[in-house]
């Protein structure tokens, strides 16, 4: 079984991380890169979750705008973030459900376009 990490680290401390691959797509957008990174992690905790019970569908991911700040060891302000997720839904590679009230919104990232888009190498 492979090491998790020689240092020790605090019980929930967050970590980004931010691959080359996004920060291309985004044309040096670290903040857009940042974004799809933590949407990639929490889909594919939905995608395992759903498949443990067996539940068909897309994997929406529920988050507030201040958890997503958050998740980000908040080295974003929150008007970025706000603008980051705005830019991605208008590229149409992330759809925002923002119908329920309160602050917490509903997130589904684009998987197959994205894949698309990083093996082609394309810069949004």
């Amino acid at each position: 079984m492979p090491r998790e990490s020689c240092l020790v680290h605090r019980k929930g401390d967050r970590l980004i991380l931010i691959r080359e691959s996004f920060i291309h797509l985004f044309a040096e957008d670290h903040c857009c890169a940042a974004l799809l990174a933590l949407l990639e992690y929490l889909t594919s905790n939905e995608i395992d979750r759903m498949e443990k019970a067996e539940e068909a569908g897309s994997p929406w991911v529920r988050a507030s705008l201040h958890q997503i700040c958050t998740d980000m060891v908040e080295h974003y302000s929150r008007r970025m973030v706000q603008d980051r997720l705005q830019w991605m839904k208008g590229w149409e590679i992330l759809e925002i459900d923002d119908t329920t009230p309160g602050e917490v919104r509903s997130y589904l990232i684009a998987i197959d376009d994205i894949n698309e888009m990083l093996d082609n190498r394309r810069i949004l």
